[in-house]
C-alpha cells in the first residue's frame, strides 16, 4: 500500500501505480457487497460433500490450539487425512477457529468465504494496477474474476476455503514482492500451507525479477526475496508432492497411450479457456469424454490455443515484458491439474480459480498493446465511439458473468441438486448413472436402477459415491445383486490398492472395509492390526471393526457385512437437502 497521493512508480510487475489503502478497502467493501447479492442463493446452504470429512467429523478441530497447532503442522500426521491427504495446517487452523465461532451454523462460515473471495478481489485489483493498467481496466479484469461462474464453486462450498486463501496468500505474496521480498515469502509460506495451488505465484515473481534485470534495474533485493520463495517452496515440495501420485483413482485408464494422454491434455486445457472467456461450461463433478480421434474439436483448439500462447510467452519474453509473467502464472497454475497425472474428475471449476488472474492479467495487457499499436491507424472520429463500445461490452459482460453466477449458487443448496447438474452436463458420466439409478428406483424400476449404477461403478463412480449404505439406494439393500455389485466395487478398490499401497490409518481402514465387503475377513483382520499399530483417531472404529470380524470368523455370529443395512423406512429424495445441516446441540464440544 502507499500513501493517498501516491503516484505511479517502477514495480516489480510494470511500471504502474500504487494503490491506496483507503481505494483498496473501498474496492473490498464493494466486491463483498456484489459478492453477497449474487451469493445469496447460497448463503444458508448445508454442509456438503467434503465438508462432512473436512469439518464435520474432523477430530482435530475440536481440540485445544495447543494439541492442535502440533498435530496440523505435522509432515506425517493423521491430520492430513483430513484434509484430502494434502499438507494443509492452515485449513485446519482456519476451520477450527470458525467451529468455534459459528459451531454448526453455516451462514457463517459461508460469510467467511465471500469475505475472502472478495479480499481476493481487491488484491488482484491492486495487482493489476501495479503492473500499469488503468483503473478502469483493473476493476473490470478483477469484477470477471470476482463474478466468474466457474467460482461459485470456491466460494459456495464451505471447505474451499482453502482455495480462498491459498489465493489471499499468493496474491499478496505477489503484491507486496517489490517492496519487501524476503518478507513476502512469509505470505507464500501461508498460501502454501492451505493449498499447493498457490505456487502458481513463484514463477510469475521469477519472471518480474528477470525482466526488470533486463530493463538494467537493479534487482538485488528481488533476488534476495526470490531465494526466500524458492527456500520456501523447497521444504514444502517434498512433504506436499508425494499425494499427487495417488490421485489417480479412475477405474478405467482414460489414456491408453502417450499419444492420447497428450490429446486429452490438449483438450482439458481448451475447455478451460472457453470456460474463463465466457463463463460457460461451469458444473459440478466434471467427466468429459475422452479424446478419441485427431478431429477431436476439443483437441485442435487446445492444440492451437498452445501454439499461440507459447508464441506469446516467447516474444514478450524477448522484450522484456512483465506480460510473461502473468501467462506463465497461468500456465504453473494449470499445469498440476492438466492430467499429466490423471485423476477422477478430470475437471472442476474450483480448478480455474488459480488459473484466472493470469488470464485475466495476460489478457489485458495483451488488448492494451494491441490497441496502443492500431491507434495511430485509426480515424481519430472513430476514438470515442470504440471506447463507448468497448466500455458498454465490458459492462454486459460483467453483468452476464453475475446473472450467471447467480443461477448456480443455489445448487449448493443440496448435494441431490449437485447431482443432477452434473448429469444434465455429462449424461454418461458416472455421476449421470448414479442419478438414473435413484430416478428408476423413485419409479420402482430396480432393474435399470442395478444397470445403472453398474455403467456407474464402471466409469469410477464407485470411489466418488458411496453405494454401501447410501440411503437413495435403500430399495435394493435386499437385492443379491446389488450385493454383488458392491463386492464387485470392493474388488475393484483392492485391484487398485496393489498399484497404491495405503500407509496411513485412514486408508488401512478404508481398504479393510474393502476387504470385508468382498467376503476376505483374514485380509480385513491383518489390514485393521496394522491401522491399531499406525495409531490415530480411528482406533476406536477399527477396533470394533476387528471385533465383529473376529466373532464372525469364529462362528459366534452370524452377521456379514450386509446385515445392519436396513431395508425400510424413510428415504430422501432429490426434492431433499442432503446435507449436513446440523443443529446447535449436534456440534461437537471443544
Amino acid at each position: 500500500m502507499s500513501d493517498p497521493g501516491a503516484g505511479p512508480a517502477r514495480t516489480a510487475s510494470g511500471t504502474g501505480e500504487m494503490i491506496s489503502l483507503p481505494t483498496f478497502v473501498g474496492v473490498a467493501v464493494a466486491f463483498a457487497l456484489l459478492v453477497l447479492g449474487v451469493y445469496r442463493g447460497a448463503l444458508g446452504g448445508p454442509f456438503i460433500s467434503d465438508d462432512d470429512l473436512l469439518i464435520v467429523t474432523n477430530p482435530y478441530l475440536v481440540r485445544p490450539f495447543a494439541e492442535l497447532v502440533p498435530a496440523a503442522f505435522a509432515p506425517n500426521g493423521e491430520a492430513r487425512q483430513y484434509a484430502g491427504g494434502n499438507y494443509a495446517p492452515v485449513l485446519h487452523l482456519a476451520h477450527a477457529i470458525e467451529g468455534r465461532l459459528f459451531r454448526a451454523d453455516t451462514r457463517g462460515y459461508h460469510l467467511v468465504n465471500v469475505a475472502v473471495h472478495a479480499l481476493n478481489g481487491a488484491l488482484l485489483f491492486a495487482l493489476l494496477l501495479q503492473a500499469g493498467l488503468s483503473r478502469g481496466v483493473s476493476l473490470f479484469a478483477s469484477a470477471l474474476f470476482v463474478l466468474h461462474p466457474a467460482n461459485v464453486e470456491s466460494v459456495a462450498w464451505i471447505s474451499q476455503l482453502r482455495t480462498l486463501l491459498a489465493m489471499t496468500g499468493a496474491l499478496s505474496a505477489l503484491l507486496v514482492f517489490p517492496r519487501t521480498p524476503v518478507a513476502s515469502a512469509a505470505l507464500l509460506a501461508f498460501g502454501l500451507l492451505a493449498k499447493a495451488s498457490a505456487s502458481f505465484a513463484l514463477p510469475m515473481s521469477a519472471v518480474f525479477t528477470w525482466t526488470r534485470y533486463r530493463r538494467g534495474e537493479a534487482v538485488r533485493r528481488e533476488l534476495q526475496g526470490l531465494a526466500a520463495w524458492l527456500a520456501v517452496f523447497a521444504i514444502y515440495a517434498p512433504i506436499q508432492m508425494p499425494v499427487f501420485s495417488s490421485m489417480s483413482r479412475a477405474v478405467i485408464d482414460p489414456y491408453p497411450d502417450a499419444w492420447s494422454h497428450l490429446r486429452g491434455i490438449a483438450a482439458i486445457g481448451a475447455r478451460y479457456l472457453a470456460m474463463a472467456a465466457t463463463g460457460l461450461g461451469a458444473s459440478a463433478y466434471h467427466e468429459p469424454e475422452p479424446v478419441r480421434s485427431n478431429l477431436d474439436p476439443w483437441w485442435l483448439a487446445g492444440l492451437v490455443a498452445s501454439v499461440c500462447l507459447a508464441a506469446r510467452i516467447a516474444w514478450t519474453l524477448r522484450r522484456s515484458d512483465p506480460e510473461a509473467a502473468w501467462w506463465l502464472g497461468a500456465v504453473a497454475a494449470w499445469a498440476p491439474i492438466s492430467q499429466w497425472l490423471p485423476f477422477m474428475f478430470a475437471m472442476g471449476d474450483r480448478y480455474l480459480y488459480f488459473a484466472l488472474p493470469g488470464l485475466l492479467g495476460g489478457g489485458c495487457l495483451a488488448v492494451r498493446d494491441l490497441c496502443r499499436r492500431t491507434e495511430a491507424r485509426t480515424p481519430r472520429a472513430a476514438l470515442p465511439w470504440l471506447r463507448r463500445a468497448a466500455i458498454a461490452g465490458a459492462a454486459l459482460w460483467v453483468a452476464a458473468f453475475a446473472a450467471e453466477a447467480s443461477r448456480r449458487a443455489p445448487l449448493w443448496q443440496a448435494e441431490g441438486l449437485l447431482l443432477q447438474d452434473a448429469a444434465s452436463h455429462y449424461p454418461d458420466g458416472a455421476v449421470g448413472h448414479y442419478v438414473r439409478a435413484v430416478l428408476a428406483l423413485e419409479h420402482r424400476d430396480p432393474d435399470t436402477a442395478l444397470a445403472e449404477l453398474r455403467r456407474s461403478a464402471e466409469r469410477g463412480g464407485g470411489f466418488s459415491h458411496p453405494f454401501f449404505g447410501d440411503p437413495w439406494l435403500m430399495p435394493l439393500f435386499g437385492d443379491p445383486r446389488f450385493r454383488d455389485l458392491i463386492r464387485d466395487m470392493a474388488q475393484m478398490e483392492i485391484d487398485a490398492a496393489r498399484d497404491r499401497p495405503p500407509t496411513s490409518q485412514s486408508q488401512l481402514y478404508i481398504l479393510a472395509n474393502a476387504y470385508y465387503l468382498h467376503g476376505e475377513r483374514d485380509e480385513a483382520i491383518a489390514l485393521l492390526e496394522q491401522c491399531l499399530r499406525v495409531g490415530g483417531p480411528l482406533d476406536a472404529d477399527a477396533l470394533r471393526l476387528a471385533q465383529r470380524l473376529r466373532l464372525e470368523r469364529s462362528g459366534r455370529s452370524e452377521t456379514d457385512p450386509f446385515s445392519s443395512l436396513p431395508v425400510t423406512g424413510p428415504k430422501p429424495t432429490f426434492d431433499f437437502p442432503s446435507g449436513r445441516k446440523l443443529a446447535a446441540d449436534e456440534w461437537p464440544q471443544t
